[in-house]
């Protein structure tokens, strides 16, 4: 019984992975891929009575970077879905799940799969792999922020990664109230992510696409999502923020829209915060009003509280 109630934990990851990095982000995903291990011995897990053999890889993604010129991004990703809340001894399970991962990712560099990869790959010249850790508790809440309490955490030197990113409830949470709401409200087609200038991206800038359907992996990191929207005869910049209204962070903000005047003919730029209500904030009055109606403020997710 525990181990087809683990299967049905992990069928339900596997779907988490799938609707998130297929259907929001609009990645082709590869499934269940088991790669040779070159380090047997070093790589044995801790229970097994013998060396190990194969990694499995949860998913595969893989994409030319609209952030940097030449630049093959693979990410690598392993799924953590349990049933239980996040443990209380965190770091020490966490630590696990990134040495597996970490691992993986070693001989992942060095198997066939990634060299098959880059010989399909056109207009290359290096390639970026990136660890995905997706860490989802089916018994916490959705906006549980679980990467905040174990932002301190010291990685063993051994290990041999580049990035590994983390993905929880809030993490997760935000990108579904972000992107999937507006492909639901807008239609996917209608949508592109937006791209910032990198300082490394100039080829991109040149043909005037800083905007596109490949969403970067580095934007995980992020608490800013930047969608350009088509709606029937209008272009829309919206900008999406997973923290609570303040306006320290707004003004910062006003600074950085002014980076994106190559979105070809935005007819307005709405940013949505955690929760906002302009009903009961009137602090903005003065400085939206020197914007005209080109620069709205709007609360996510939506509901009958923030509704203008």
């Amino acid at each position: 019984m525990a181990g087809e109630f683990s299967k049905k934990i992990g069928d339900k990851g596997e779907k988490i992975v799938d609707f998130i990095f297929g259907e929001i982000l609009n990645f082709k995903i590869s499934h269940n891929l088991p790669i040779d291990c070159n380090r047997p011995k070093e790589h044995k897990r801790i229970a097994a009575k013998s060396d190990r053999t194969t990694h499995g890889i949860d998913g595969l993604i893989y994409y030319v970077s609209p952030l940097q010129d030449y630049i093959l991004d693979i990410g690598v990703i392993s799924s953590k879905c349990t049933s239980k809340p996040y443990p209380k001894n965190s770091v020490k399970i966490l630590k696990e799940h990134m040495k597996d991962l970490a691992e993986t990712l070693e001989c992942f560099n060095r198997s066939k799969d990634k060299s098959l990869i880059n010989q399909n790959a056109s207009n290359v010249k290096q390639t970026e792999t990136i660890g995905i850790l997706v860490w989802h508790s089916l018994k916490d809440d959705l906006t549980f922020d679980f990467v905040s309490k174990i932002s301190n955490i010291h990685i063993e030197n051994e290990l041999s990664f580049d990035k590994i990113i983390l993905l929880d409830n809030n993490r997760l949470n935000f990108l579904f109230e972000s992107i999937y709401i507006s492909k639901l409200v807008y239609g996917a087609d209608n949508i592109d992510f937006v791209y910032h200038n990198t300082g490394l991206n100039f080829t991109r800038q040149q043909e005037g696409k800083m905007f596109g359907k490949d969403f970067p992996i580095q934007y995980l990191y992020s608490n800013i999502i930047l969608l350009r929207i088509t709606n029937k005869k209008n272009t829309e910049f919206h900008i999406y923020i997973n923290e609570l209204f303040d306006t320290e962070s707004f003004n910062l903000l006003i600074g950085f829209i002014k980076q994106f005047d190559y979105l070809e003919t935005l007819d307005k730029t709405i940013i949505f915060y955690k929760e906002y209500d302009g009903q009961l904030d009137n602090s903005l009055g003065k400085q939206l009003s020197q914007f005209s109606e080109r620069i709205e403020v709007k609360g996510f997710p939506i509901n009958f509280r923030n509704i203008k």
